[in-house]
């Protein structure tokens, strides 16, 4: 699994480095977005295998970290670094090969990398932007 979190982390790394060139002082916005399709993925992985066994928890994902998305875009960037480092939990524990065989098995644990570097590049920059929203 330690091979998938390093791939998920540098893929982050690159993301985070092309959005922000596409959108400047905008970036939080693309994240934002990106923290629900992060969980709407796995609704997309449960669909495709037709295994409605976990579709309430799956759609309850999407509600949670959409709220966090909410939160953010109302109150704070923290929010949003906090959804994104609760997504975390949401692969460790939710979504290991032998609970979800409907998720690839090497996708929780590139996400847990990826989730990592964009809930530690929000919290930097929330503390950098003087407006946080």
């Amino acid at each position: 699994m330690i091979y998938e979190i390093i791939v998920g982390a540098v893929l982050a790394i690159i993301a985070v480095f092309i959005v922000r060139q596409i959108y400047p002082n905008k970036d939080h916005a693309f994240w934002r977005m990106g923290l629900i399709i992060a969980a709407v993925i796995y609704v997309g992985f449960l669909l495709f295998a037709k295994d409605a066994a976990y579709l309430f928890m799956e759609l309850g994902g999407v509600l949670l970290y959409g709220t966090f998305a909410f939160l953010s875009k109302r109150y704070s960037l923290y929010w949003l670094s906090a959804g994104w480092i609760l997504h975390i939990a949401w692969d460790v524990f939710l979504h290991s090969p032998s609970t979800t065989p409907f998720v690839p098995h090497w996708y929780a644990g590139a996400c847990i990398g990826f989730d990592i570097i964009i809930a530690l590049y929000i919290f930097w920059l929330a503390g950098k932007r003087t407006k946080l929203v």
